[in-house]
């Protein structure tokens, strides 16, 4: 009789038969409940938790929202820089009698293609995920959730949103894979001192003359990067690249590798000696609480905001990059901490376990390190004192400054969380770097570059202060800070933000005036001056912090070619000549000297020729070269 009531967690399944549920019920004779063989089966659920859970599902499907929009500029921004990079070089290489350059850029014009098709697939789901967050903020403002109707719907919502993130899950992969390949961003400086012009491998007369050539191709063209940025991507090929062809003429570059070398073309007209480099400076100089990694995949990450606005409310945003507002992705109640606490800052995800840390000051009790999700706040260490200023390096050491004083923690992700501060004891887990009479920027960022070509990265932290950038060696003692003047950001400005993606660095005014990207390859220790450039618009926000993914790409990329013509020796100290033009480039303008340059690795042909053998023995040789007795003229 399967009228009889009973609950349990689980129902066996058995053959069907061909009666029906007609059994009356005893407690309202109206309705049926089961039948001689069959039962009818009602869930039951917690209501009480329907409404936290879908809090936790909208943050969830929110944040993939958001990296799949990041992803979807990204992709179509690249696509759009290589379409018109590749429509103006096929212009200016097809009048020139190039038939090889202008094959090269259909090529980059088809990828172009993908990376757009790949962000209108995403922009569906994405904005189906969208639609799901917009139903799940309208259900949870209206507060029935002691309504069955309610609570189902809840659920559906829920279902739809996991369905949906797997999805969205997916896209994001693939966004990320397809805008890795177009614009890698794995520029070390200094990568392409170890490629020299082609011709060095032909004829040594000819190593500074304008040269294009072609070959068999590695992965998909390349846009936006710098010279260092194609060398980079072809070291990280290491077993199929041996060379590339960088084109500098649009306001996007373009970048082939390859693995091998088929035929060049070089003009004799054009020989000139090389511009000098942007940078060449040598050494002849109790319980550990759980709490969620944020979510780092899929290549791209978006710019992250913490804030403590007016009122005291304490939020986790998302900058759109397009438009410079920040939309809430969580807010942090003050009563998540024991005694509340009043506002956190120095905010930064560790690179060794992808965890948000932020500094939080607690009134009455002082300033802590500790970690944070969407639900959970772990503390880790005492910090001195309050300290508004913190970024993380590659190790996991944490650094942090404040009015007047710098510290930092060493390993951050060995050390356990506690639920409580009362739970920490003894002294900070921090070593006093430094004190300062005057106070620094109020936000920090690490640049990881080899700027001495020692051939290990020194590790820096980056600050700035109304135009002048502190850049200060942590790797060594004793610490040394270098003062910078900033060419391009305006003044009396306070830089509040910093974002450090795997190989971009921006820094955002707390006014608003928008954010700038540090330029590293400007870097010049010698005049002690680096550039910024204009990279977007931000909003106005007070008591604010900027973190992202250190091991992603950006969404923000500075499209903006810098070629850096080759220099045989290693040993000179030279400076910066910035060649990248900013008014638009006509397709009638030849390409000036290096801006055009066929790359091959030194130690795969140092000692051997490419030059063309018509017996065929030669397997590296180039199979054509063509000696064009004029500069590149159209």
């Amino acid at each position: 009789m399967g009228r009889d009531c009973y609950c349990t967690p689980f129902y066996k399944m058995v053959a069907d038969d061909s009666s029906d549920c007609d059994q009356l019920c005893e407690g309202d004779t109206t309705l049926v409940c089961g039948g001689k063989s069959k039962s009818s089966i009602f869930s039951m659920h917690m209501c009480s938790s329907t409404k936290s859970d879908l809090k936790k599902a909208k943050i969830a499907t929110d944040m993939v929202v958001g990296q799949l929009s990041d992803g979807i500029i990204l992709a179509e921004k690249l696509s759009k820089a290589m379409q018109a990079s590749a429509d103006l070089n096929q212009k200016i290489f097809g009048k020139a009698g190039d038939p090889a350059s202008s094959d090269l850029m259909q090529v980059a014009k088809v990828f172009a293609g993908e990376l757009e098709e790949t962000a209108v697939s995403a922009e569906r789901v994405k904005d189906q995920l969208d639609g799901l967050v917009k139903k799940s903020a309208e259900l949870d403002e209206s507060g029935k959730f002691e309504k069955s109707d309610v609570v189902t719907s809840a659920e559906r919502l829920m279902e739809k949103m996991d369905e949906g993130e797997e999805e969205g899950a997916k896209h994001r992969r693939e966004l990320g894979k397809i805008t890795k390949l177009a614009h890698p961003g794995e520029e070390e400086l200094g990568s392409a001192h170890q490629y020299y012009p082609v011709m060095y491998f032909v004829d040594k007369k000819y190593t500074e003359t304008l040269t294009t050539c072609d070959g068999p191709l590695v992965d998909k063209p390349i846009v936006g990067e710098s010279l260092d940025g194609c060398a980079s991507a072809c070291d990280a090929e290491i077993h199929n690249c041996v060379g590339f062809m960088y084109y500098g003429t649009g306001e996007a570059s373009l970048c082939f590798l390859y693995s091998g070398f088929k035929s060049a073309m070089y003009w004799t007209g054009c020989n000139a000696k090389p511009e000098k480099e942007f940078l060449q400076i040598h050494a002849n100089t109790s319980g550990n609480i759980k709490v969620k990694p944020w979510d780092c995949s899929g290549g791209v990450s978006p710019a992250w905001q913490s804030q403590t606005d007016d009122n005291g409310v304490t939020t986790i945003n998302r900058l759109d990059v397009k438009t410079g507002a920040y939309s809430k992705l969580f807010e942090i109640p003050k009563d998540r901490t024991k005694p509340p606490f009043r506002n956190i800052n120095s905010c930064g995800i560790n690179p060794k376990d992808s965890i948000l840390y932020c500094s939080m000051q607690i009134n009455n009790a002082g300033a802590f390190l500790v970690r944070i999700d969407a639900s959970t706040v772990g503390f880790v260490s005492k910090l001195p004192q309050w300290q508004y200023s913190g970024t993380f390096d590659s190790k996991g050491n944490y650094y942090v400054n404040g009015k007047k004083s710098w510290s930092y923690i060493t390993s951050v992700q060995d050390m356990p969380a506690k639920s409580s501060l009362y739970e920490l004891s003894g002294e900070p887990f921090t070593q006093t770097m430094f004190t300062t009479e005057k106070e620094w920027g109020t936000d920090l960022a690490v640049l990881e570059e080899d700027l001495y070509s020692t051939g290990t990265p020194q590790t820096y932290l980056l600050t700035i202060r109304d135009t002048t950038v502190k850049m200060t060696r942590v790797d060594k003692s004793p610490f040394k800070t270098t003062e910078l003047a900033a060419k391009g950001l305006p003044a009396g400005k306070g830089w509040a933000s910093a974002w450090a993606f795997k190989s971009d660095i921006f820094f955002a005014a707390e006014d608003g005036t928008g954010i700038y990207q540090f330029d590293k390859q400007s870097i010049d220790l010698g005049a002690k001056t680096v550039k910024f450039h204009k990279a977007g618009p931000s909003n106005a926000l007070v008591y604010n912090d900027g973190f992202a993914c250190p091991k992603l790409a950006s969404s923000i990329p500075d499209m903006r070619p810098t070629p850096r013509p080759f220099t045989p020796t290693t040993t000179t100290t030279t400076t910066k000549k910035d060649v990248t033009t900013t008014k638009k480039r006509s397709p009638d303008e030849p390409p000036k000297v290096g801006e055009v340059k066929c790359m091959a690795k030194l130690s795969k042909f140092e000692g051997t020729t490419l030059k063309p053998n018509p017996s065929g023995k030669c397997k590296q040789c180039m199979r054509k070269l063509v000696k064009a007795q004029r500069c590149y003229e159209l």
